[in-house]
């Protein structure tokens, strides 16, 4: 399964400084989440006064995007050249931007491309070592994800939630919950189904990606996991 964690595609992408504006704080003019969800560190930088305010003299959903898009590019960037570090920071404001876009716009639109920054940020998190700071973020995905629903086509609906049950089984074996990974395979089978008739050479893609990986969480639950370097 191609996890939204997973997976970037290769491009000309601008170097990280030059992808990411430094903005100007404004003291006291922190503007939270509306929605209590699990947010990046990187959060509060961005969700400064100024910035919102930038967002709302222009067109917040295209703007906003263009922002995001251009921190995730640069994202990409670090990925390829083996910086985590700034590859966290950056995904982190891409995520901050995006969920003060859903924030001002509240768009389906803009929770699906929440959904999927924030896939990025906890890959890059997990990458790290921070399995358990992941997932978190992973939930939150999963939870956008399903809101978006009546506004999404059935099919990629699907996949989508199938994926995020997909990436939260990966990384809950990395924090000892071999149980809760097996319960998330099944969710992401489950997720799949109306794939089966839809398109059934993806769905029998997907159930095998699914299969593999509960056969790799069984293995790891009797034998142990495999050794993972950090950075």
């Amino acid at each position: 399964m191609t996890a939204l964690t997973l997976g970037l595609p290769p491009a000309a992408l601008p170097s990280p400084a030059a992808a990411a504006p430094q903005p100007t704080q404004t003291a006291g003019e922190f503007v939270l989440p509306a929605a209590p969800r699990a947010v990046p560190r990187a959060t509060q930088i961005l969700n400064a006064g100024n910035i919102r305010r930038t967002l709302i003299r222009r067109d917040p959903e295209q703007h906003g995007d263009n922002v995001a898009a251009q921190f995730e590019a640069a994202a990409r960037a670090s990925l390829e050249a083996g910086q985590l570090s700034q590859a966290e920071d950056l995904l982190g404001k891409a995520v901050a931007i995006r969920q003060l876009v859903l924030d001002l716009c509240g768009q389906p639109a803009d929770r699906c491309a929440l959904a999927s920054t924030l896939a990025q940020y906890a890959g890059v998190l997990s990458r790290m070592g921070h399995q358990r700071e992941a997932l978190p973020h992973l939930y939150t995905a999963l939870e956008l994800t399903r809101e978006a629903q009546p506004h999404t086509e059935p099919d990629q609906h699907a996949l989508a939630v199938a994926t995020c049950h997909y990436n939260l089984a990966d990384t809950l074996p990395w924090t000892g919950a071999f149980d809760e990974a097996l319960l998330e395979v099944a969710a992401s089978e489950q997720s799949l189904a109306p794939l089966a008739d839809a398109n059934p050479d993806l769905y029998a893609r997907e159930m095998a990606d699914c299969a593999q990986l509960r056969a790799e969480i069984v293995r790891a639950a009797e034998h142990g996991l495999p050794e993972r370097r950090h950075p």
